[in-house]
């Protein structure tokens, strides 16, 4: 019988580590998943401000106009990145 007993406790201790393991990974994961999350918000805020400084044709010239959209372009680019990695961690 004491046996018995011996071999339970250590199912239970082995149970109780590895659900402390577990909840650690969860609680990584979640914290990457927030990481993710805050820099695709910087990304939006950043875009939205950028963009709200429109550049008006007029005003200046043709390579600054261009190099302005471009820019705008990999801009819109990383934030489509970014939102392809908040996904991946929501999914782990």
């Amino acid at each position: 019988m004491k046996q018995r007993g011996k071999k339970i406790s250590k199912v239970a201790r082995l149970a109780a580590s590895e659900e402390r393991r577990f909840s650690e990974m969860a609680g990584r994961a979640q914290r990457s998943v927030e990481e993710q999350r805050n820099k695709l918000g910087e990304l939006n805020a950043f875009r939205l401000n950028y963009g709200a400084d429109s550049v008006s044709p007029g005003g200046v010239s043709a390579a600054h106009l261009k190099d302005y959209q471009s820019f705008l372009g990999r801009l819109d680019q990383a934030i489509k990145a970014q939102q392809q990695i908040v996904r991946d961690s929501e999914q782990r």
